[in-house]
């Protein structure tokens, strides 16, 4: 939070009645006797998030002393609800600076351009280097206050006289209050005395209580009248408090009240505005004027951040896709993915969306779908993360090809050991389409007729070659048959007429060769398979042993 760390402005009461009020530097010590006016002008940071019960300290013046009611209300221009106050420690009679803070009393949805004042009256405690060798002067402010205005309910008023340290005798001050206030014994009193000598030195409580006054009040209240004995050399500061009718109202005003003064020797100083010698003829005097009040407000903006996360085929993210963001009332805002397929529209209002896609990367088909995306005054500070995707383009052509090459081999022979052998090849076919490939195998199988061997091998997609009396080619493309030719020869020597051709067809030796039945086929192959058969056998040859038992047993007895 900036612009708390001191005022940005400070006027004081020129003329001390409220009408001329004149700009001091921002860093000026507040004096005693003087009216002023403090300005701050603060901001919050965007991004920064506040809460309810969150504080700011408030820098102030040097020998400031605030005349406002703490807390002071800031208030929410656009809402007229609370949403902080101003709260002021007036420090004490130990010397104590005053302090102040912001206190939010809400949490803040708004989270952009967030920037308020705060305004209020002070008097001043420093060592007032404008009035000279004035006779006497004034100073007063808030002591305590009552509702959200800050309407006084006690005032605290200090009369300074004497400043030039010289021998004035018999002193007698009289304090006439202004409307709204009296002096009650019951609730009000003379909270510091302090005593100065001529070298700055102040006096302790013990020693500055010899010149406490003699204090008494009229009986309507408003006229008060201090008594001290005797006043050498010293210069003499009281502080005392007047209580404010409850029948002040209003968010801010002026509180007054004026002092005469006589002294047995009158003081030879300056007479300053209203000031005379202190003499009873022309006795000291000035009026004070109290302004009271101030003010606080607010205002910001609610905006967000819509995040747009733009990915392709696997979720990977797609750097220049081009998308427009229309609001509500027409307005368009441009983005490009970036790296990260991301668009970041900043510093959006609340409010309805679409966002639809003008370009896609390379390779990708353009999505014409407009899609929404809302934002609400409640949603929180985080950004509102919206995402879409694209599909490969469509390809303008495709292509597959499928080639078999095959061949067979068999022979027979009429002895009693017979075998037959069979290889075959296939070569499956490559299809790409949409920029996709497949590749697949197969496998060449061999096997012996015997059973005594099996050999498998894997084999990419290629056809595979063999001398063959039969040869069977097809090519097959775009699912169409372009063309079939097949020529099969088979030569079979023949025992009796020394070689002469029987023509059978390779085909059909084939299929035959693979009708035979493997006489092993039976037998069991597996060892649970063998065990099992092992175990009927043993349970067969148990049966017959107790059956043959019990024919030995009946036959022996007859």
């Amino acid at each position: 939070m900036t612009g708390v760390d001191g005022p940005s402005a400070i006027e004081l009461s020129a003329s001390g009645d409220g009408n001329d009020w004149k700009t001091m530097p921002s860093n000026s010590s507040l004096e005693s006797g003087e009216s002023y006016y403090l300005h701050y002008n603060w901001t919050i940071k965007d991004g920064v998030t506040i809460n309810k019960g969150d504080t700011a300290t408030v820098t102030l013046p040097t020998g400031s002393t605030p005349n406002i009611a703490s807390p002071l209300a800031i208030q929410d221009l656009s809402t007229n609800e609370e949403i902080g106050w101003l709260v002021v420690d007036k420090g004490g009679k130990d010397g104590a600076a005053a302090k102040a803070h912001i206190e939010f009393t809400k949490d803040l949805k708004e989270n952009h351009n967030r920037h308020g004042t705060v305004s209020f009256y002070s008097g001043g405690t420093a060592e007032n280097t404008t009035s000279g060798s004035t006779v006497i002067s004034k100073n007063g402010w808030v002591q305590e206050s009552r509702g959200s205005n800050g309407i006084p309910t006690q005032m605290t008023w200090d009369i300074d006289f004497n400043s030039l340290h010289q021998d004035l005798g018999k002193v007698t001050l009289t304090d006439t209050l202004g409307e709204f206030q009296t002096y009650d014994p019951a609730k009000d009193k003379i909270t510091i005395l302090q005593v100065t000598d001529p070298d700055g030195t102040q006096e302790s409580d013990t020693d500055a209580a010899k010149y406490m006054p003699k204090v008494s009040v009229d009986s309507s209240g408003k006229v008060i009248t201090f008594e001290f004995p005797n006043i050498d050399s010293k210069e003499i500061t009281i502080w005392y408090t007047s209580t404010v009718a409850n029948s002040l109202s209003g968010s801010g005003g002026a509180l007054n009240n004026g002092v005469s003064m006589v002294s047995t020797n009158p003081t030879t100083g300056d007479e300053g505005t209203g000031n005379g010698t202190g003499a009873a003829d022309n006795p000291a005097k000035v009026i004070k004027n109290s302004f009271w009040g101030g003010f606080g407000d607010y205002q910001g903006d609610y905006r967000r951040t819509i995040v747009l996360t733009k990915t392709g085929v696997n979720g990977i993210p797609l750097k220049g896709a081009t998308y427009t963001l229309t609001s509500s009332n027409g307005t368009e805002y441009q983005g490009t993915t970036d790296d990260n397929g991301q668009i970041f529209w900043a510093n959006m209002i609340p409010g309805n969306y679409t966002y639809v896609e003008n370009s896609a990367p390379t390779g990708y088909a353009v999505d014409p779908t407009p899609y929404k995306a809302i934002i609400t005054e409640n949603d929180g500070p985080d950004d509102l993360r919206v995402s879409a995707s694209d599909k490969l383009e469509s390809s303008s052509s495709s292509s597959s090809s499928s080639s078999t090459n095959s061949s067979s081999n068999s022979s027979s022979s009429g002895n009693s050991s017979g075998g037959s052998s069979s290889n075959e090849s296939t070569n499956s076919s490559n299809s790409n389409s949409s920029g996709s490939t497949s590749t697949s195998e197969t496998s060449d199988k061999t096997s012996d007729s015997s059973g005594s061997s099996s050999k498998t091998s894997s084999t990419k997609t290629s056809s595979t070659k063999t001398s063959s009396s039969s040869t069977s080619t097809t090519k097959t493309k775009h699912g169409i048959v372009a063309a079939t030719g097949s020529n099969s020869s088979s030569t079979t020597p023949s025992p009796h007429n020394g070689g002469n051709a029987a023509g059978t067809t390779a085909n059909g030796a084939s299929q035959a060769a693979k009708r035979q039945t493997n006489p092993n086929s039976y037998l069991p192959r597996t060892s649970g398979q063998r065990s099992a058969l092992a175990m009927l056998i043993g349970f067969l040859i148990l049966g017959l042993s107790v059956a043959g038992w019990r024919w030995r047993q009946t036959h022996t007895t007859h």
